[in-house]
């Protein structure tokens, strides 16, 4: 769990924060821990914001919308954003103002269609460049739901075009190109932004025949885990 909670919390911890995304390391409660030392690696710095929470505390920033801890001073945090093919509606996500909208490129059964993984990894830079503006705003988090890296096997499933298709390795490699544009930025320090893999292996059902995909029992074989849904 901790070590999960580590990446999870490097993601909050990039900048000194002084706007309500982040925490205040000026005159906050952490400004004079290491959380706040820009100097120190980033899971160093989360692991020194982990120590100082209590598990109810560390349980409440698991969930989707985190609310506010007082006595350390974190923000309220929504790690929901949506960045599937580019910045889309979702909780973290909010267009209006200067930022009424953002580039929406192909969905992912197209791009991957494409078998160019420099174009793959061009997109994604374009878009965590604008994940980072509308961030500036206020406007979206630092974390992505993205991308949907689930074998496209079934052509009922209804989230088949969030994909790259139903081929293991050109799954394997676009992933690794659209991550590497998401998440690496000019400082090598940080994530640019931070993505998040989905969904489960072998998740290919949403609601069908009275079964949701909450009480799904995917039967796989180990071969089948080995060969297809995992590399």
């Amino acid at each position: 769990m901790q070590y999960i909670f580590i990446l999870f919390t490097i993601r909050i911890v990039w900048t000194n924060g002084q706007s309500g995304n982040f925490p205040d390391c000026k005159s906050g409660p952490l400004s004079s821990f290491p959380i706040c030392n820009q100097s120190l690696p980033s899971r160093q710095r989360a692991v020194d914001l982990i120590s100082r929470m209590t598990i109810m505390e560390k349980i409440s920033y698991m969930i989707t919308t985190a609310d506010t801890i007082p006595r350390l001073g974190l923000p309220k945090y929504e790690w929901w954003s949506e960045a599937l093919h580019g910045l889309g509606y979702s909780p973290g996500v909010v267009f209006g103002g200067d930022l009424p909208a953002a580039t929406s490129f192909p969905m992912p059964i197209n791009i991957g269609a494409t078998f160019n993984m420099r174009l793959v990894h061009d997109i994604a830079n374009i878009i965590s460049t604008e994940a980072r503006a509308f961030n500036n705003e206020g406007r979206a988090g630092l974390t992505f739901f993205t991308p949907n890296i689930n074998i496209f096997r079934d052509p009922r499933w209804g989230r088949g075009q969030e994909t790259p298709g139903e081929d293991p390795f050109l799954t394997s490699q676009y992933v690794y190109a659209l991550i590497e544009g998401l998440q690496r930025g000019d400082d090598e320090r940080y994530l640019k932004i931070a993505a998040n893999c989905k969904h489960f292996d072998a998740y290919d059902l949403e609601n069908w025949n009275g079964t949701n995909r909450h009480h799904f029992d995917a039967k796989v074989t180990d071969q089948d885990l080995v060969e297809t849904y995992l590399p």
